[in-house]
């Protein structure tokens, strides 16, 4: 059987978890989470950080596991580790052990992601690895879309948001199961020598995609500032019932899942080189929707920020593979991922100072400069791409 068969289904259900519940779900349940466990926006803006942080060291650990371990072990372990955080994360008693658990879990999905994107796209042939990416990071808006009623019962009596949490650790245990028993692809990186496979090498084949990295790192800035208090903005700043927290969750996965899936027809010929310009430019016009203010203007605004959502990374991840060698392709996934993680670092914590001094509000205009500067570097990327072919 095609390995491919399996694996891009498997991975798109991995990303399901470990981004679309694991990480977005932080934003899905914050405001559950902060009658239970008191806090700032700055605090919880910190903890966000510390996810993200954690998650980036997972990135950068997964190209070195692979020197010893086969794709299959790393993946399986990943979820292993992110079932058993989603299990503790239910049993937080404070916001320091809800921050000691995020960072655990940040660590997990950081694995988790990388191994299952990186495994499926090496089990597809090049030419089909932009529209696997697209199907892959759909994943992330079916999480979205399946856990969307979960934010507003969590809203509707104090502790549910633990019951969330236990419930979300069983497709990370059953995805950590059917890992183990599907056929992965052979790791060519790890039967390389050991300088191949060291992400400094993914950075050097993308030297000339530096404009790529900072729209990418520009995207998971404002992406995640964005998912992270959106709906703390609706509930707390516009006076939003826990039914339109579901409607605008829902609408926010939902064109998520829209934009990834219909990325592929749009990847063909002179449209392939907008793509990344295209992804974060229309999540810029989300973030001026969202400022028009009023609950029908928010959901409007997540309906267009979700349409780059998940696309932008299969756009990202796409084009650093197909820039590198073959055996380079983990550590390029890696330093892409690394690069969005910084952006996405940088988000929570200056958002959450920012809406202390300034109000909820003030989190739109941080995403509205972020996704615009992630579509001028893109532009740049892109204009860079076609210099370079045309004095080759």
């Amino acid at each position: 059987m095609n390995t491919a068969r399996l694996l891009v289904p498997l991975a798109a259900a991995a990303l399901a978890v470990d981004i679309g519940v694991a990480r977005l779900g932080y934003g899905l349940t914050l405001p559950a989470m902060r009658v239970e466990l008191p806090g700032s926006f700055g605090l919880y803006g910190v903890i966000a950080t510390l996810h993200l942080g954690s998650y980036l060291v997972g990135s950068m650990l997964t190209p070195l596991m692979l020197r010893r371990l086969s794709w299959r072990a790393v993946f399986v372990l990943a979820h292993l580790l992110v079932a058993l955080g989603l299990l503790a994360q239910a049993q937080s008693a404070s916001v320091e052990m809800l921050a000691a658990v995020r960072v655990f879990l940040g660590l997990a999905t950081g694995l988790g992601v990388l191994s299952a994107l990186g495994s499926a796209l090496e089990s597809v042939e090049p030419q089909r690895r932009m529209a696997a990416s697209a199907i892959i990071w759909t994943g992330v808006a079916v999480g979205m879309v399946l856990s969307a009623p979960a934010g507003s019962w969590a809203l509707e009596q104090a502790g549910r948001w633990r019951t969330v949490s236990m419930g979300c650790a069983v497709p990370a245990l059953v995805f950590a199961l059917i890992g183990g028993l599907v056929a992965f692809p052979t790791n060519a990186a790890a039967r390389a020598p050991a300088p191949k496979v060291r992400i400094i090498d993914g950075l050097r084949q993308l030297r000339d995609s530096t404009f790529l990295l900072w729209a990418y790192a520009l995207y998971g800035f404002a992406y995640f500032v964005y998912a992270t208090f959106v709906l703390a903005r609706l509930v707390g700043g516009l006076a939003g019932t826990g039914a339109t927290a579901v409607w605008l969750w829902t609408a926010f996965g939902a064109t998520a899942a829209i934009g990834s899936l219909a990325l592929p027809l749009i990847m063909h010929g002179r449209l392939r080189s907008h793509a990344m310009t295209a992804t974060v430019g229309i999540g810029a016009l989300g973030a001026l929707t969202s400022l028009g203010g009023g609950n029908g203007f928010a959901i409007a605004g997540a309906m267009l920020v979700g349409l780059g959502l998940t696309a932008t990374p299969a756009v990202a991840s796409a084009y650093a593979r197909e820039r590198v060698d073959t055996v380079v392709g983990p550590s390029a996934l890696a330093v892409a991922t690394i690069a969005c993680a910084a952006g996405q670092m940088a988000g929570p914590i200056l958002t959450g100072v920012v809406i202390d001094v300034f109000g909820l509000e003030s989190m739109t205009v941080l995403v509205l400069v972020g996704y615009t500067l992630a579509a001028v570097f893109a532009k740049l990327d892109q204009l860079h791409q076609m210099r370079m072919r045309q004095s080759s």
